[in-house]
């Protein structure tokens, strides 16, 4: 349970990033959100939940997010909890660090819009 809990924390992280796909609820991490500096160690996330994938044939519903996500959070193949933090904290240092280097006429803004700023 420790486990699930410390991989349900740092995908949450990653989500408040705003780094997953909007479309859907479930924990999927897009790579072509991810920065350069970043895509090693986040490539295991992102392949995990490519594997996690999860079509019953409905369209996309609840039911299909929960299994993936279960999937997820549950794998134990290699330390997943510990693997997204190291991309979620990788991902933020990419971001304070483009904000030190720019003018902070938009400190106010939401970090979120930074993110999508920083990845376009």
């Amino acid at each position: 349970m420790k486990l699930a809990a410390s991989v349900a924390m740092a995908l949450a992280s990653l989500a408040a990033a705003d780094i997953f796909d909007d479309s859907t609820e479930e924990l999927k991490l897009d790579m072509y959100d991810v920065p350069k500096s970043c895509k090693a160690i986040c490539n295991p996330i992102a392949t995990l939940s490519k594997q996690c994938d999860v079509d019953l044939g409905l369209g996309k519903g609840k039911d299909e997010d929960l299994l993936h996500n279960q999937c997820v959070c549950t794998n134990n193949s290699f330390k997943v909890g510990q693997i997204a933090a190291e991309c979620a904290d990788c991902m933020h240092q990419h971001i304070k660090a483009k904000r030190s280097l720019g003018s902070h006429d938009d400190d106010d803004d939401i970090d979120s819009d930074d993110v999508k700023e920083l990845l376009d």
